[in-house]
């Protein structure tokens, strides 16, 4: 489905929450401070190691030049370390917690739409001897940053993976620009086959199509005078739900900002795509009675999202085709996903369904390809 980038729409909700600090250990008053102890696997795993793509470079002084750019790949697991084509076998982990304006060194922040949000966070040194940079803050609940002669070299998470056996591998999209102040990237997904080249091209133009948008919007986007230097952003992610040799179900996870809105936006778009058949796989298409399948499905979602915690918006559960357009299947079952404001208040984050693929089975076309998924499992 579309996405309006209009006024209601870019004022509707997107949740940006932040992760949690790793504590540290008070030091007595009376006693010297331990070193800072070796990070165990467990620890580790909270928030740095995984693969890492470079989405930004912003320099925090004139002629200021890291040598990365945009793209570059960043490796951390408990037994290596790896930057690009260089590899570091015996790392010696260590974390603190570090201040912004220790972490910055004295420099102010950038006006970026990912500034520092916290005084404090986490700052992971890899031990690594000749390595730049060797040091990252957990910048955001999605961000590592690394300071790099007078340069900010931003990383996210890397959504590369391989599923079913076909790898699939992220192509970076990005751009910067002053005049309005933005930041836009996308990971674009490729699949590693060559009987998926159509496939490639029509997520390409997803990711492309959604960025376009983004753009264009500024043409009638007023921002007020004290927010001019604030950044607006558009950041694209996906996940692979499912991926055979014949289908292909993807979903894009859309967060975005225009300067001057109250708040952030988080959207979703998907591609469920027959690669033996060349085509698109539709919602009406899954079943044999369109009508019937809404009944069922909206019934069914209604039950799982009433929470006591938070209102139901009933009438975008209602038995209507545009309100199920976000669905994936997953190997388990159907997965329908509502961005904020669709089903729920702003407080509630997007929400999404599993339907188990036991509970369709009445009710699916298996002469098409997804339906005969369902059927079959």
């Amino acid at each position: 489905m579309k996405a309006n980038y209009g006024l209601t729409s870019v004022l509707a909700v997107g949740v940006l929450m932040f992760s949690a600090f790793i504590p540290v250990q008070p030091v007595a008053q009376d006693s010297t401070p331990e070193p800072e102890a070796t990070i165990t696997p467990v620890e580790f795993t909270d928030g740095f190691a995984g693969n890492w793509i470079a989405y930004n470079v912003v320099p925090l002084k004139p002629g200021a030049n890291s040598g990365l750019k945009p793209g570059i790949r960043l490796k951390i697991t408990p037994e290596s370390y790896s930057l690009g084509e260089k590899t570091c076998t015996t790392p010696k982990y260590s974390i603190k917690i570090t201040t912004r304006e220790e972490f910055l060194q004295g420099n102010p922040p950038p006006k970026t739409s990912l500034d520092f949000y916290e005084n404090k966070f986490s700052y992971l040194s890899t031990g690594c001897a000749g390595f730049e940079p060797a040091e990252f803050a957990l910048a955001s609940f999605h961000s590592l940053a690394a300071l790099v002669n007078d340069e900010l070299v931003f990383f996210e998470p890397d959504a590369s993976l391989s599923i079913g056996g076909i790898d699939v591998k992220s192509d970076l999209v990005f751009e910067t620009n002053e005049d309005p102040k933005f930041e836009i990237h996308g990971q674009v997904p490729v699949i590693q086959s060559d009987s998926a080249a159509v496939l490639n091209a029509l997520l390409k133009k997803s990711v492309m199509d959604e960025l376009d948008g983004f753009k264009k919007n500024f043409k009638d986007w007023e921002i007020p005078p004290e927010m001019a230097d604030q950044s607006s952003f558009m950041w694209i992610n996906y996940d692979v739900s499912l991926l055979t040799p014949r289908l292909a179900s993807i979903r894009f996870n859309i967060d975005f900002y225009m300067a001057g809105a109250a708040h952030p936006n988080h959207i979703f778009k998907v591609v469920n795509f027959d690669i033996k058949e060349g085509k698109s796989g539709t919602f009406a298409g899954l079943f044999t009675s369109t009508p019937k399948a809404l009944t069922f499905i909206s019934k069914y979602c209604k039950n799982e999202l009433n929470k006591p915690d938070f209102p139901l918006f009933e009438e975008g559960l209602e038995p209507k085709e545009e309100n199920f357009q976000n669905w994936n299947l997953t190997e388990k079952g159907l997965r329908l996903s509502f961005a904020p404001y669709d089903v729920a208040p702003y407080a509630a984050g997007p929400q999404e369904v599993l339907i188990p693929f036991s509970e369709l089975h009445s009710l699916v076309n298996s002469a098409d390809g997804f339906g005969s998924y369902i059927a079959q499992n």
